[in-house]
C-alpha cells in the first residue's frame, strides 16, 4: 500500500471529472448466418524400372454459423450456433520387383458448438442476473486398412492384412450463472470519440469541440462497429460513410476532409504498426470498461467421452508353394467416462478510468467446490494503466492464486499458490525511436515444489538519421 499512495499522487486532477460516468450502452440487433463449402484433393505417381509408386487423396468440408445479438444498457443477449461435417481418404499403392503393399485410409467428423448467454438489469436499482451455457460435441470415425506381400527367403513368402476402426464422441455442458449488485459498461468508445475529435481539430477537419449530443452518436457508433465487421464483407465503407453523415451534422464540422485527415484517423493509437486490425478504425490498447459488481456466481460442467475400437490380423506364409495355417485375431473394446464439477463462490470486481489517460482494474472470485472432501479455489488480479496517444503506454499487474484442499486429517492446507507481479514501459517517437521495458517475476507453489524467477527485457530500436526525395515532385524529407 506504501508503495501506491505516491503513485496515486501522480495522477492528474482531471482524473477526478469522469468523461466515462454518462456512457449507456446504445440499444441494437445483429444476426449473420453463413455457410461455407471446401474440397481438394491430388494424385501423385512415380515411376521406374524397380519400383512404381501411386498415392492420392481427398478432402472436403460443410459448415455453417449463426449467430443472434441483442444489446443494450438493461439487457444483453447473445445466441451463436457453429456446426462443421468433414471427411478425407487417402489411398496408396507400392509394387517393385517383389514387394507390394496397398494402404487404405478414410475419417468422418462432425462438430458442433451452441452457446446462449443473458445478462439482465430489470430495475431501476443496479441489480442483475446473467446466466450462460456453452454446449459442445465431436464426434469421429477413421478406417484404416494395410496389405502387405513379401518374400522372406528362398521358397517363403508372407501375406499380411490389418485394419482397424475408430470411433469416439465428447461432449459437454458448460453453464454458469450471477446474481449481484453493481454495473460494469465497456466505454472504451468514450476514449476513441475523445482520440477521433482530437486528431480531426489538428488536421483543421473540426473548427471547434463537438457538441454533446455528437459524440454521443460517436461513441454508440464505435461500440456498434463490431456488428459492422460481423456481418459485412467490407465494414470500413458503410462504416466511415454512417460516421462521416454523423459528423456533416454537427456545427463544427468545417467540410475540409481530405485523404491525408482520413490516414491520420486510421493511425492506431501507439506504435509504428500501419493500419489497425479492424482494417477501418482504430482501437485502443487498453480496454476503457467503468463501474462495480459484487454477487454470488455459480459454475456448473459436466463431460462425457464414449470409445470403440475394433481391429482385426491376418497373417498367413507360403513355403515352398505350400500355404501354411493362417494366425488371425480380432478384437474390440469400448469405453466411456463422464463428470461433473459444480462451483459456487462471490466475485467482485471494480473498473474505473481516472481522466482520459489512467485505467485501473480490480477482480477477485472465492469458488468453492459443492461436492468431495471440500476446498477452496481463489484469485484476485489488479490493473493500472497509463495511456498517452502517440507517446507512452505503461501497465502495472499483479495476481495472487490459492487453491486450499481438504487433508485425510479433515484440515485444510495450501495445495497450490502463486504470486505475480509485472510492469511495461513503452515510448513511441514518431521516425525515431520505441522503447520498450518489460519486468516480471513470480513465485509459486505447487505439487511440483516451490519456485521463483525474474525477468527483464529492454527493447530499443532508434533512427539515427533518414532523408527521402522525390524530385520534381515534392521537396526532400529528412529525418531529423
Amino acid at each position: 500500500m506504501r508503495c501506491l499512495v505516491p503513485l496515486l499522487l501522480l495522477l492528474p486532477a482531471a482524473a477526478l471529472a469522469d468523461p466515462f460516468d454518462d456512457f449507456r450502452i446504445p440499444e441494437h440487433r445483429v444476426f449473420s448466418w453463413n455457410g461455407s463449402l471446401s474440397a481438394s484433393g491430388g494424385h501423385l505417381e512415380r515411376g521406374s524400372p524397380y519400383l512404381e509408386m501411386q498415392d492420392g487423396g481427398g478432402q472436403g468440408s460443410l459448415g455453417t454459423t449463426a449467430s443472434w445479438l441483442y444489446d443494450s444498457d438493461p439487457r444483453l443477449t447473445v445466441f451463436s450456433l457453429d456446426a462443421k461435417v468433414g471427411g478425407n481418404r487417402y489411398g496408396a499403392d507400392l509394387t517393385d520387383q517383389d514387394y507390394t503393399q496397398t494402404r487404405r485410409s478414410r475419417a468422418l467428423s462432425e462438430q458442433w458448438t451452441l452457446s446462449l448467454r443473458d445478462r439482465h438489469y430489470p430495475w431501476s436499482a443496479p441489480l442483475g442476473l446473467e446466466f450462460a451455457i456453452v454446449t459442445n460435441g465431436t464426434y469421429g470415425q477413421a478406417w484404416n486398412k494395410d496389405q502387405w506381400s513379401r518374400p522372406l527367403g528362398p521358397g517363403m513368402s508372407e501375406d499380411r492384412r490389418e485394419s482397424d476402426h475408430t470411433e469416439q464422441y465428447d461432449y459437454r455442458v458448460i453453464g454458469g450463472a450471477t446474481l449481484g449488485a453493481g454495473r460494469v459498461r465497456d466505454a472504451t468508445a468514450v476514449y476513441d470519440v475523445s482520440v477521433l475529435e482530437d486528431r480531426l481539430r489538428h488536421r483543421g477537419v473540426l473548427r471547434g469541440p463537438l457538441a454533446v449530443e455528437t459524440r454521443q452518436r460517436l461513441a454508440a457508433l464505435i461500440y456498434h462497429s463490431s456488428s459492422y465487421d460481423l456481418v459485412l464483407d467490407r465494414p470500413g465503407r458503410w462504416f466511415w460513410e454512417d460516421l462521416i453523415d454523423i459528423l456533416k451534422r454537427d456545427d463544427s464540422y468545417a467540410e475540409t476532409w481530405d485523404p491525408a485527415a482520413a490516414l491520420r484517423v486510421l493511425e492506431p493509437y501507439f506504435g509504428p504498426n500501419g493500419l489497425p486490425a479492424s482494417s477501418f478504425f482504430p482501437q485502443s490498447p487498453v480496454a476503457r470498461q467503468r463501474g462495480w459488481f459484487v454477487g454470488v456466481a455459480s459454475q456448473a460442467a459436466y463431460y462425457a467421452t464414449v470409445h470403440h475400437d475394433a481391429s482385426s490380423f491376418f497373417l498367413q506364409q507360403t513355403v515352398n508353394d505350400t500355404l501354411q495355417p493362417p494366425i488371425t485375431y480380432e478384437s474390440a473394446t469400448s469405453g466411456s467416462s463422464d463428470g461433473t464439477l459444480i462451483l459456487v463462490g462471490p466475485q467482485l470486481e471494480w473498473h474505473r478510468p481516472l481522466g482520459l489517460h489512467w485505467q485501473a482494474d480490480a477482480f477477485t472470485s472465492q469458488m468453492f467446490p459443492t461436492r468431495g472432501k471440500g476446498g477452496m479455489s481463489s484469485r484476485s488480479s489488479a490493473w493500472l494503466y497509463w495511456l498517452v496517444t502517440d507517446r507512452w503506454l505503461a501497465s502495472l499487474n499483479g495476481t495472487h492464486e490459492l487453491t486450499l484442499a481438504r487433508a485425510e486429517s479433515g484440515t485444510f492446507a495450501n495445495a497450490a499458490w502463486a504470486v505475480r507481479f509485472g510492469g511495461s514501459l513503452s515510448w513511441f517517437l514518431e521516425n525515431h525511436l520505441l522503447l520498450t521495458v518489460l519486468a516480471g517475476t513470480t513465485q509459486q507453489d505447487d505439487l511440483g515444489g516451490f519456485g521463483r524467477d525474474y525477468s527483464a527485457s529492454l527493447s530499443l530500436g532508434y533512427r539515427f538519421a533518414g532523408r527521402l526525395e522525390n524530385p520534381g515532385l515534392t521537396g526532400p524529407i529528412r529525418v531529423p
